[in-house]
């Protein structure tokens, strides 16, 4: 047995030698090296209610968009940390949930996104918006305040925000995810 052990150590050891000498290092692929972060100099915040499509049976919700304005492509986390203030520039605070992320204990494992000039990044944001609990509080922000690195980006963001009392309020998120430019469909001629 310890004589099949050797064979199949050698055996190894001479396909990993093989391997080695058939890519050396004029043939391995180049890799382009990962664009840097993101600086908060080259990003544009705002939000986008998508013509109220996130509004409805006491909800609410937003589009998150991150516009890279720079002339160089960049990265952004995925979950980028954000805060709401009232109009009294007072922190709001609320709870987020990340939907589908079951099974992945402690959380999935996400790498920064690249962003290229011009494109954008979009993060859905969906909350309670009618006071539906037997004990109810609602909250109005006034602006969302997105951390990039050390740096904080602010967007101006109205909604009523509901909770129940006693508890944070929640808000379900997604990570930020590429958002295609959208571009009209040709007009047909008759």
């Amino acid at each position: 047995m310890r004589h099949l052990e050797s064979v199949a150590l050698l055996l190894l050891a001479c396909i990993i030698t093989e391997y080695s000498v058939a890519i050396s290092p004029e043939t391995k692929p180049a890799v382009a090296p990962a664009p840097p972060m993101c600086e908060v100099s080259q990003l544009a915040l705002s939000t986008d209610s998508e013509g109220g499509f996130f509004n409805g049976m006491s909800q609410g919700g937003t589009l998150v968009v991150l516009r890279n304005v720079g002339p160089d492509a960049c990265r952004v986390e995925p979950f980028a940390r954000f805060t709401l203030q009232d109009s009294s520039e007072k922190e709001i605070a609320f709870t987020t949930t990340v939907p589908n992320t079951r099974g992945m204990h402690p959380g999935p494992v996400v790498l920064p996104i690249p962003l290229a000039s011009g494109a954008e990044l979009t993060s859905t944001l969906h909350w309670i918006s009618d006071p539906v609990f037997p004990q109810s509080f609602c909250v109005q922000p006034n602006q969302l305040i997105l951390q990039i690195g050390d740096s904080k980006l602010i967007t101006e963001f109205r909604a009523n925000i509901c909770g129940e009392r006693g508890k944070r309020i929640n808000i379900d998120r997604t990570r930020f995810a590429p958002d295609p430019v959208y571009t009209p469909a040709p007009v047909r001629k008759p």
